[in-house]
């Protein structure tokens, strides 16, 4: 992956160039961004430089044998780690290498929850087991292929068995001579300290909406306004802003979704309410938590309207005609209650919750919201 290619994180892209120019590579990095943020592809453009034959000023030459080879993730020196259902106890990340790189051709900025889509387990929680820890010690300990570096890339290492993080501590603190290994996560509360304190951070920010904006126009060729609408809504979150690019042009499934819901609940269509529920539990937890996540954005510009921040409006056609309706039922006392409670079931669909019972309870905590605002609004 080409340094240009990576979305917004000038000041990242200058660090990491500078680095490698100047010969300060780090055995041990962990490149820090929430999700969305474009760590993972940050990290690909960063291996890419430096195996790179023929390095450009400001990026790799997107030519050479090396990169080549890296571009289709397949040079022999590049290792990679990650959270898989585990089906024995030898089982490895070479197992599902192929489905991995795949995945990440397809889309650098995927998350955790389309991973295991990806994988058919949607519904189970992956991890890095003991035994992959032992794989990866062994790899670092053989000599290279090509002479060079050695590279370990482990993707969402928050997802290490304690014993596995445990066991990769001495090789992160001695490396082998020439080895580079790379922690790409989300959440380093979730990381050992002792891990920490192994790695250089290279932090990567929220993405500027006019970034994800920018991303989106040339990825997909996404309208102007569509592309401003998308990026103000996924707070930098450019896997988010990407999945619905590409389910714009089917009438947007998290307009409808979030339509017909409040128009269920506010009639108090118990029966309505419980094929809703039904449908909604079947469409993944990846699009339950875009739909939530969408459903806040939707929250907050009927709020802004509400407060006379037109401008800050940005969503158009049939969803700002659904809105103007539907603002009078979002007021100062019920706004964050909306907020917290989609934020809440974003979090236990993280944990596996049940969506049917989520759904429901949900359903039924908007029931009541709507039912107060519409007593206030005839009052």
């Amino acid at each position: 992956m080409l340094f240009k290619e990576v979305i917004g994180q000038e000041e990242v892209k200058d660090k990491l160039r500078q680095s490698v120019n100047d010969g300060r590579i780090s055995h041990a990095q962990l490149f820090l961004g929430t999700e969305g943020s474009g760590n993972l592809a940050m990290a690909l453009a960063y291996i890419q430089f430096i195996y790179c034959e023929n390095k450009q000023e400001d990026d790799s030459c997107g030519s050479c044998a090396s990169c080549r080879k890296i571009e289709h993730l397949t040079h022999p020196d590049l290792h990679f780690s990650f959270p898989f259902i585990k089906s024995g106890d030898n089982d490895s990340a070479d197992n599902y290498i192929a489905s991995y790189r795949e995945a990440i051709l397809e889309n650098p900025y995927i998350n955790l929850l389309a991973w295991y889509e990806h994988l058919g387990h949607q519904d189970k929680q992956g991890i890095i087991p003991v035994n992959e820890s032992n794989q990866i010690i062994k790899k670092l300990s053989l000599k290279s292929f090509e002479g060079g570096y050695k590279t370990y890339l482990i993707w969402m290492p928050e997802r290490l068995h304690g014993s596995a993080a445990n066991k990769l501590l001495k090789t992160m603190e001695e490396p082998p001579d020439k080895t580079i290994i790379i922690l790409v996560a989300n959440d380093s509360e979730q990381l050992l300290p002792t891990i920490l304190s192994r790695t250089q951070l290279v932090k990567l920010s929220r993405l500027k909406d006019e970034d994800v904006s920018f991303g989106l126009i040339k990825e997909f060729e996404t309208e102007r306004h569509l592309a401003a609408n998308l990026a103000s809504m996924t707070e930098g979150n450019y896997f988010l802003a990407r999945s619905l690019a590409l389910s714009a042009g089917e009438n947007n499934s998290n307009f409808l979704h979030f339509r017909d819901w409040m128009r269920y609940c506010f009639k108090k269509d118990i029966k309505g309410v419980s094929s809703w529920v039904d449908d909604i539990s079947k469409i993944g937890r990846a699009h339950q938590k875009d739909f939530l996540k969408y459903a806040i954005h939707l929250i907050r510009q009927c709020a802004m309207n509400n407060y006379g921040a037109e401008d800050l409006v940005t969503i158009k056609g049939d969803e700002r005609v659904f809105m103007q309706k539907f603002a009078p039922f979002v007021n100062h006392l019920n706004l964050q209650d909306y907020i917290t409670l989609f934020n809440d079931a974003r979090n236990h669909i993280d944990r596996n919750a049940n969506a049917k019972i989520l759904f429901t309870d949900l359903s039924y905590q908007v029931l009541i919201l709507l039912k107060e605002a519409n007593d206030s609004i005839k009052k």
